[in-house]
């Protein structure tokens, strides 16, 4: 009788069983593939619409630190050619300009004139800023750390005679 009962149980049962949990398998693969690359994949497709949405009040704020070169009139013409940025209106534009070389001790007043223009940029409402930058790496740090925590701001770099969206100055999973 027992003996009936395995034969039974590896003839009937045992295959039974391997199709069963083949078939149990593929849900939870397709939930493991969905969360993990999945999530991956929503996410970078999320990053492009938000990086190419230009916003309800998007505004400009072009930073010149370079006092051997004048960009502001280049990123006026340029911005005639990008999608996000020719629709911004001129009295949305607003420029930060340091005719000096920078030294360590001009830190300090440079960054109470950027909060200035900061204060200027929250007051017209912008709730999409694309940021374009000439200068030193330094006051960049400083200009990103006072943005951290303001609207979304979308990244521009002069490159190959045209301005280039190089994305948002903080990512998806920084809002998290």
């Amino acid at each position: 009788m027992i003996e009936s009962i395995n034969n039974f149980i590896l003839i009937f049962l045992n295959p039974i069983a391997i199709v069963v949990g083949i078939i149990a398998a593929i849900p939870i693969f397709w939930t493991w593939y969905e969360v993990i690359i999945g999530k991956k994949r929503r996410e970078i497709n999320i990053r492009k619409i938000i990086m190419n949405s230009q916003g309800d009040r998007p505004s400009i704020l072009v930073v010149d630190f370079k006092p051997d070169a004048d960009i502001f009139n280049q990123v006026l013409q340029a911005r005639q050619q990008e999608e996000l940025l020719k629709n911004v209106p001129v009295d949305r534009i607003f420029h930060f300009i340091n005719d000096t070389w920078l030294k360590p001790d001009d830190m300090f007043p440079l960054v109470d004139k950027l909060r200035e223009h900061l204060g200027k940029i929250a007051k017209a409402g912008t709730d999409v800023l694309f940021l374009i930058y000439a200068g030193p790496v330094m006051p960049a740090a400083i200009i990103g750390a006072e943005l951290a925590n303001s609207c979304r701001v979308v990244l521009f770099q002069y490159q190959s005679g045209k301005y280039v969206n190089w994305g948002m100055l903080k990512h998806l999973h920084d809002h998290q």
